[in-house]
């Protein structure tokens, strides 16, 4: 059983993809400067970078306290990346799955993926490096979850505990995309010193400010829930459940979603 969670805040690394005015899919590499390694800084308050990542623009927001803060931050971000678009005669488009021009992807930056490995909570493995398809391209909105003396029993309870609260919901108000062929399946992290980086969620919730504020909601709630669990009922009820949480997310299944907000009562997404 986890001990008791102390949240002190969450942060996100949303991705964003580029259109020109015909819809077709635009690299966003050389337009906005920054890299893993040496983000830039977006000049629209402390905390706020950006970098091309691959094909997409990913932007990195300050850490929030509360959920008004976080979309605030959000959406912040996202107007910036929005505003620099326009200029270039661009689009924002916040599909997690799209296939690119050939042209897009000649590159050695384009024909990278993933910069460090990151791992399954349910099989505690490394999920492997995925190789370049020929032409598709993925884009997330992974979530930074810190609080106070992060434990590693902390990180496996909380990931999986997400992949509920968050993981399941999702899959009722998206559809079914390529991205899990690539990245995010059920229980996608990568531990962190401060806490853990939940990487399984798509982009999809970047765009609403209410889906923004249920997606930090449901983080406080989830380690709220887990430091009630005095008796472990709750976490033994989430891994028995396993088969079927890996299923629902991975599959898109939403019969499977519908049963296990149900059975775990469940808040779903605003619709």
């Amino acid at each position: 059983m986890a001990s008791r969670f102390h949240f002190v805040a969450l942060g996100a690394d949303p991705e964003v993809f580029l259109v020109d005015k015909d819809g077709q899919p635009f690299s966003a590499e050389g337009l906005f400067g920054g890299t893993k390694y040496k983000p830039k800084p977006m000049g629209i308050g402390e905390g706020f970078f950006i970098q091309e990542d691959n094909v997409s623009a990913e932007y990195n927001i300050p850490p929030s306290t509360t959920a008004a803060g976080f979309a605030r931050n959000i959406e912040k971000g996202l107007s910036y990346i929005r505003s620099r678009a326009k200029k270039l005669k661009l689009n924002i488009c916040l599909e997690s799955a799209l296939k690119f021009p050939e042209q897009h992807l000649t590159t050695k930056h384009a024909q990278t993926l993933g910069c460090e490995p990151d791992y399954n909570i349910w099989s505690m493995r490394v999920n492997e490096r995925p190789v370049p398809p020929k032409l598709l391209r993925t884009a997330a909105g992974h979530v930074h979850a810190s609080w106070k003396d992060p434990e590693p029993d902390q990180v496996t309870a909380l990931v999986r505990t997400l992949d509920v609260i968050l993981g399941v919901p999702s899959i009722l108000v998206t559809k079914k995309n390529e991205r899990r062929s690539l990245y995010g399946r059920a229980g996608a992290f990568r531990p962190k010193d401060y806490g853990v980086e939940y990487r399984t969620l798509d982009n999809f919730w970047i765009g609403r400010l209410d889906y923004s504020k249920f997606v930090f909601n449901g983080v406080t709630k989830a380690m709220n829930r887990l430091s009630d669990d005095d008796d472990g009922f709750f976490l033994e009820d989430v891994e028995e459940h396993q088969p079927m949480i890996e299923d629902c997310i991975n599959n898109y299944d939403k019969d499977l979603a519908l049963h296990l907000v149900e059975h775990f009562n469940l808040d779903c997404f605003p619709h």
